[in-house]
């Protein structure tokens, strides 16, 4: 499900997230996150 505007991969982002947590690699868990996101 990638966005056209942004290239965006929210499949992606959830799979590298999923890994991560299997993986326990907090650092990597943490990059996911953004202070400046919001929900639409």
């Amino acid at each position: 499900m990638s966005n056209a505007r942004d290239g965006f991969d929210a499949i992606g982002v959830v799979v590298d997230w999923i890994d991560a947590c299997k993986q326990r690699r907090l650092d990597d868990l943490l990059d996911l996150y953004d202070v400046a996101a919001t929900v639409e």
